[in-house]
């Protein structure tokens, strides 16, 4: 017997093309090998395309003028599509199948995303209902952000030129592609009107990741209960979480001046990995390209532009 009384198996899953993707709108297709170790009766055999998303947040509890916090998690299911690949089914010791499965992804699916407050996880799995432990095995699915399911990107950094006021002087700032993409490189340039000491700036490329501790996407809150605890009151509320993590930092090089601008550029490369600028249920992930001038005794100097990326 397996782990926890399950039966032996063994299992593969090789999805087509060898891909570890499924893009919105098409059909993931793979093929689910299994090999019974010992004789077992199926009730049946089951595979399905499951979504979570699991969301931080800080829960803050106050008690008899005390405040303690700690940080927890909560899974949200986002979608599970089922199907049966076999009815009732007798496997003997060492038999072996190979069992074909498709499945259809919605256009409108969300994105993969990996950070350290918000994950958004999608994964084919495959089961065998014995009417106990019931031997399964699961492989993880990146669902890309494609570019085409963005809103209007005017706003997001397109190759255009974005003025901006830094430090009270105008400031141009572009990038492209346009959206950046995960895995690959990106460039651009910032213009101003005086010269920049880049012995003393850098540019960074940032990841803001925000979940909300309510039940609606787009406004953070804070969501608890009141006992009674003793002879005070006991609260216990939830709050949202944030984290900034750089993906990105590089420096600037001086270029030939563009119609009386100084123009700076700048070039990168943007990490493999489930990288998204996108809004889910409980959070959401923004990214924005920062010029930083060190000054000596006085707070930094910023150049911002926001900036979209997707991973498909």
């Amino acid at each position: 017997m397996g782990i926890l009384g399950a039966p032996d198996v063994d299992w593969s899953i090789g999805l087509e093309g060898g891909r570890m993707d499924a893009a919105p709108g098409g059909v993931l297709r793979a093929q689910i090998g299994l090999r019974a170790r010992e004789g077992l009766d199926a009730r049946r055999v089951m595979a399905a395309f499951v979504g979570t998303e699991e969301y931080a947040y800080q829960e803050v509890e106050r008690e008899r003028g005390s405040r303690s916090t700690r940080r927890a998690w909560d899974t949200n299911e986002l979608a599970k599509h089922e199907i049966q690949l076999l009815g009732p089914t007798r496997l003997a010791a060492g038999e072996a199948r190979t069992l074909p499965v498709e499945f259809q992804v919605p256009p409108n699916v969300l994105p993969s995303l990996e950070s350290g407050v918000l994950r958004v996880r999608w994964k084919l799995a495959a089961w065998i209902d014995v009417g106990g432990r019931d031997p399964q095995v699961e492989q993880v699915v990146i669902v890309p952000l494609i570019a085409a399911a963005l809103p209007s990107m005017a706003s997001l950094g397109t190759a255009e030129q974005v003025q901006l006021v830094a430090g009270g002087q105008p400031a141009g700032f572009w990038a492209q592609p346009a959206p950046l993409r995960a895995g690959q490189p990106f460039s651009g340039a910032v213009d101003v009107t005086t010269p920049l000491d880049l012995g003393n700036t850098r540019i960074e490329l940032k990841l803001r990741v925000a979940t909300l501790s309510g039940s609606g996407p787009g406004v953070a809150s804070v969501a608890g209960d009141t006992v009674l605890a003793g002879l005070g009151w006991s609260t216990t509320s939830r709050q949202a979480v944030t984290e900034e993590q750089t993906l990105w930092r590089g420096a600037l090089a001086e270029a030939a001046p563009v119609s009386g601008w100084r123009r700076y550029t700048f070039a990168g490369q943007l990490p493999l990995a489930p990288i998204v600028t996108a809004v889910f249920p409980h959070g959401a992930a923004s990214a924005m390209l920062d010029v930083i001038v060190s000054r000596r005794l006085r707070p930094d100097e910023h150049i911002t532009r926001p900036v979209a990326i997707v991973t498909g």
